[in-house]
């Protein structure tokens, strides 16, 4: 507990203090007063025992109305620490929310991010240039090097690029849409 708090718990207890004081001052000892000037005008036969049993039970009463509001008081003191930290609570476990809604938001810029990347990769890598295309068209003469047929001719990776082939003249043949969809990605 900090400093500022404990001083400020003091000093709510000292002046609860002061003011049960002053209340038992104010409304016991004129009340005692009273009734006893009262009391002995009237009634001058009654013992002298029972006036000394009225600021008992008057600081009785006092006291017991002294600890009823002092426990009212800390009740609400209770009450606002408790909706004090109900509202802590929302506010941490909001604070939570967002962090893992951001957290989950980062990652999933980062994998398209990534996904894109890759797409560029791909598309860049699986190009094949025109000066390859025609020195495997000249090589091949045209056709396509299973069948022979000059019909729907399509360039082929002998390794295929997902293996690790790569987009040489070395590596590229041409095949008729039939035969390469027979080959799919056999080497």
């Amino acid at each position: 507990m900090s400093k500022k708090k404990r001083t400020k718990k003091i000093a709510e207890k000292l002046s609860n203090f002061f003011l049960a004081i002053i209340f038992i001052a104010f409304f016991v000892t004129i009340p005692y007063f009273f009734i006893l000037g009262v009391l002995s005008n009237f009634y001058p036969y009654l013992e002298s025992w029972i006036f000394a049993l009225i600021p008992f039970i008057i600081v009785g009463s006092s006291l017991l109305l002294v600890f009823i509001f002092g426990s009212i008081s800390t009740d609400y003191e209770k009450m606002r620490k408790l909706r004090e930290e109900e509202a802590r609570i929302k506010r941490e476990k909001k604070l939570k929310e967002y962090e893992q809604i951001r957290a989950w938001e980062k990652q999933q810029e980062e994998m398209e991010k990534k996904e894109k990347a890759k797409r560029k990769e791909i598309k860049k890598s699986r190009y094949i240039s025109q000066k390859v295309k025609r020195e495997v068209w000249r090589r091949d003469q045209g056709r396509c090097i299973e069948c022979g047929s000059k019909e729907n001719l399509e360039f082929d990776h002998i390794i295929p690029f997902i293996k690790g082939g790569s987009n040489t003249v070395r590596n590229i043949q041409l095949l008729c849409a039939k035969c390469n969809q027979k080959k799919k990605d056999k080497i």
